[in-house]
């Protein structure tokens, strides 16, 4: 659900950009994808799962970093996850870490193997690439 989320996000700047920053034009548009997200995608959760990915949050064309929005889900989840006020703490100063790729985040192959993790978790759940090339990528 984490790249819906920032696929959403990326499909609505592409329609913002097709027009030309028009809202006139690209504001119609939006209205009918936020109504379908409001009411049958988005929640707390599905934000914080983008946030928690890797190959999302360390992409450089993300913005989840900086969305405000996403910021709150990931605060919403901590809370309502584990309401322990020392625990949300830790949580919190190991997300700095994490936001500034420091500690174990640093480490390169925390960062290459973002994608590869991904693509097992992939296979796992039942996806099937479907070239063999894809199939390969390990």
């Amino acid at each position: 659900m984490g790249y819906i989320y920032e696929g959403m996000g990326r499909a609505k700047e592409a329609i913002e950009t097709f027009y030309k920053g028009n809202e006139s034009k690209y504001l119609p548009t939006w209205k009918i994808i936020d109504s379908k997200w409001d009411r049958q995608l988005h929640s707390p959760l599905h934000a914080a799962r983008a946030y928690l990915n890797p190959s999302l949050f360390y992409n450089e064309g993300s913005s989840i970093q900086r969305d405000p929005e996403v910021m709150r889900s990931v605060i919403i989840c901590i809370e309502k996850m584990l309401p322990d006020q020392d625990i949300q703490d830790k949580i919190n100063i190991q997300q700095d870490m994490y936001m500034e790729a420091s500690g174990m985040f640093r480490f390169s192959a925390s960062q290459r193997l973002k994608d590869k993790k991904m693509h097992l978790a992939c296979l796992e759940s039942g996806f099937k690439p479907t070239s063999q090339g894809q199939e390969n990528a390990l």
